[in-house]
């Protein structure tokens, strides 16, 4: 039987097959990943179980309040979500049968399965493809390490004392190191979250708690 060139690399199949068996291969493994582990993971990101550091894709647990639900998780599993939606109904049109519960276990469980219909259907390298970028972008998502750095001073928010004067909040601040997501280079305060800002606006703050410091000593 004559070879047919694999579409996604330059591997050869030895059975007709768009797809070569070690891309097939691959792909299942990373849906069986998802159904295994990741989809419980991206939900444990997003319910805020993730607030200390991270190593490789396990979520872990901290006393620290949550950090707010990652942008970059929630765009990341819905991507999948769609993705997963879209070829298990592609799939299920071309060959019959139930179709899967539209949750991500039970679609990456589904598609997992029929990696022999992929290997030989026309769209099957687009939907490798995508299925691929798909699980490596909520891999990444997942991934990024989130940490909490103490600085060392405080809260230069400017808030009112019991008799009505301005004075700086006092809070003890973390710098939030977290790339990739919305919360990177955030400066919070212990005290209020409403203090929560980035290091330009920390140092405007700083400079006018220090006027209003000045002031204040010169009024006196």
């Amino acid at each position: 039987m004559s070879k047919t060139p694999c579409r996604l690399c330059p591997k050869q199949s030895g059975d007709g097959g768009v797809v070569c068996q070690p891309c097939a291969d691959t792909v299942r493994r990373e849906l069986r990943h998802v159904a295994a582990e990741l989809a419980q993971e991206l939900d444990d990101a997003l319910s805020g179980t993730t607030t200390g550091p991270a190593t490789g894709s396990r979520s872990r647990r901290s006393a620290e309040p949550p950090l707010p639900i990652s942008t970059a998780v929630t765009e990341a599993r819905t991507h999948l979500h769609a993705i997963l939606t879209g070829w298990a109904a592609t799939v299920r049109d071309d060959i019959g049968g139930l179709p899967p519960v539209p949750e991500l276990v039970p679609l990456a469980s589904y598609l997992a399965r029929q990696i022999g219909v992929l290997r030989h259907a026309d769209y099957g390298p687009d939907a490798v493809r995508e299925l691929r970028a798909a699980y490596r972008r909520a891999v990444r998502a997942v991934d990024l390490p989130v940490r909490r750095v103490s600085l060392p001073t405080r809260c230069p928010a400017t808030v009112l004392d019991d008799t009505g004067q301005p004075r700086p909040c006092g809070g003890e601040l973390h710098a939030i190191i977290a790339p990739g997501l919305a919360s990177d280079g955030e400066i919070r305060c212990a005290t209020d979250r409403d203090h929560t800002t980035t290091p330009a606006e920390w140092q405007r703050r700083s400079r006018r708690a220090e006027r209003i410091r000045h002031h204040l000593t010169r009024k006196g």
